[in-house]
């Protein structure tokens, strides 16, 4: 039985191989052969006799494929991209896949010539190409959809060196706050950095205050800390809108602490009250909290910007661009819209240094409140012709009460004074001041002093002979070192003892002192002049003038 089954196989060969028909076969589809039978002689029972010859297949060539990249939206919404797929071996035919799987003759999409395709996302293509049995290889490639982010500190948050699309809508309010060469220093309302494009990319040429909106493909890449926008090969400004603004405020420098500085880089900042030290280009700053600061005046700014290099020791307002050069934290000062890249500053809690020459043409802010209800001591060192309020100059002593008579020139610088603005002034800037060398000063007379302090100054003193002025119109001593503190910008009384001094204004009809009450003329009570000497017991009968009364001034009309 085995015998005759081993005969019927040899006879089904026989016919299967039957003469002319044609087998491939081989390891893979780029190594095949192709087997022809010529001619099949079966021999009864005990074989099959096969003549054959081999000849080689042609494999087509794997098809093109629009090369592997990535692709970011055209508009705001949707994103596209066109991929080409070409047979490359005339005759062939190409199928594709889209979704990550090896296409064969018979699985995916047909395609017989060149045909283009659109994806929306992040897709994968593979293709072949095949003639009759044969396939060729299978071409791949992978088109990622870039990344896209809408917001200045969202770029900022990318991993260093990607590339993305910055979208800025104009709900952004993205500005440009500074253009030097082909950097491109912008603000959108999440914060700051640097756009760094070629000269070329730019049309037209962007301006201080102008408005950006549209998108714009770059490469997050930091330099010394500082955040840039770097071009790469798919830079393009085609769908980046710079305009100059038409009714919109204009931009202002943020104001920042030191502590806060390394999270405004690139922005245009404000930061107040820095203490600078040095000379010329080797200026630093300091502040409160001991974060320095390195000026760099590479614009070369002068009087015409409001800018002149802060002096040794002095306190200063300080506006310019954050940046950072080997890690050294740097201001870079820019003018723009009046904001003056430096404001020297006047605080009645730290200490003044006065410059070692007059400074001409600058912008000083004092620290400190001045009351319009009562009497102010007052010394800056600058010169004030048209100071809004009352100003009153200490001239002599009469006794134990300190004259004080109407000053018309104005203030000048050092000298100490009583002043009463005419409404209650906080904080104010000056412009245009001359901020002097005049060391702050006194006026003396009959051993009565009167002292300027353009810092806090100590005036607690044993004897009691230091003294300073409460709106009752007397002088008072401080009870103890501790509370001897006096502000700056002010001044104090030197007196020779420590009886009761008192101050004299003259033609004060202010609320400064409280007033006398109504009193009966003819009633029996002491009477003393603005001197402090005795002039009756009555006011009946008394001239027009000033007098005091159980302590009290009284003005006879």
């Amino acid at each position: 039985m085995n015998h005759f089954k081993q005969q019927l196989r040899w006879l089904l060969l026989a016919i299967l191989l039957s003469s002319g028909a044609e087998y491939v076969w081989g390891a893979d589809a780029t190594d095949c052969s192709r087997l022809t039978v010529k001619s099949c002689v079966a021999t009864c029972i005990t074989g099959v006799t096969i003549n054959y010859e081999l000849t080689d297949v042609d494999i087509p060539d794997a098809p093109s494929l629009t090369p592997s990249c990535t692709f970011w939206p055209k508009t705001i919404e949707t994103a596209s991209m066109t991929v080409t797929i070409s047979p490359t071996t005339e005759g062939s035919n190409v199928r594709y896949t889209t979704d990550g799987t090896d296409p064969s003759i018979t699985t995916g999409t047909l395609v017989t010539t060149s045909q283009n395709i659109t994806i929306t996302e992040t897709t994968t293509v593979k293709a072949i190409a095949y003639v009759g049995t044969s396939m060729s290889d299978i071409s791949t490639a992978t088109y990622i959809l870039g990344q896209t982010v809408n917001s200045i500190s969202a770029f900022k948050s990318l991993s260093v060196g990607t590339e993305a699309r910055l979208y800025l809508s104009p709900d952004n309010n993205a500005r440009v706050l500074h253009v030097d060469g082909s950097d491109i220093y912008v603000r959108d309302n999440t914060g700051a950095m640097c756009f760094n494009l070629s000269s070329n990319l730019q049309d037209p040429f962007p301006q201080h205050d102008w408005h950006v909106s549209g998108w714009i493909i770059g490469k997050y890449q930091p330099l010394n800390r500082l955040p840039e926008f770097v071009s790469t090969p798919n830079t393009t400004m085609d769908y980046l809108v710079m305009s100059a603004p038409v009714t919109e405020p204009a931009t202002e420098p943020v104001v920042i602490s030191g502590n806060d500085f390394d999270n405004y880089m690139a922005d245009w900042v404000k930061i107040c009250e820095l203490r600078a030290e040095g000379n010329g280009s080797n200026i630093d700053m300091s502040d409160d909290d001991a974060n320095t600061f390195k000026v760099n005046n590479k614009y070369n700014l002068d009087s015409n910007s409001y800018y002149q290099d802060p002096y040794d020791g002095s306190l200063v307002d300080f506006t310019g661009l954050a940046v950072s050069n080997n890690y050294t934290k740097e201001i870079v000062p820019i003018y723009y819209n009046n904001a003056n890249p430096i404001i020297y500053v006047i605080n009645e809690n730290k200490e003044f240094r006065s410059p070692n020459e007059d400074i001409q043409n600058v912008t000083v802010r004092l620290v400190r409140t001045l009351s319009s209800t009562n009497w102010n001591t007052f010394c800056i060192p600058m010169y004030m012709e048209n100071f809004e309020g009352i100003i009153r100059k200490y001239d002599r002593a009469e006794g134990k009460t300190m004259i004080f008579v109407d000053e018309y020139g104005g203030i000048e610088a050092g000298m100490p004074y009583l002043v009463k603005p005419a409404m209650e002034i906080v904080n104010p800037v000056y412009s245009n001041i001359t901020l002097c060398a005049q060391a702050d000063r006194n006026i003396e007379s009959d051993n009565y002093k009167f002292v300027g302090t353009y810092s806090p100054t100590d005036i607690f003193s044993e004897d009691h002979t230091n003294r300073f002025l409460k709106s009752d119109g007397y002088l008072y001593y401080p009870e103890s070192e501790d509370k001897g503190r006096l502000k700056g910008i002010r001044a104090y009384f030197e007196v020779p003892d420590d009886s009761s001094v008192k101050v004299f204004i003259e033609d004060d009809f202010s609320t400064m002192i409280e007033s006398m009450p109504e009193v009966n003329k003819t009633t029996d009570t002491n009477v003393y002049s603005i001197s402090g000497q005795h002039v009756g017991n009555r006011l009946e009968g008394l001239s027009r003038g000033i007098y005091i009364v159980n302590g009290k001034k009284l003005i006879i009309k």
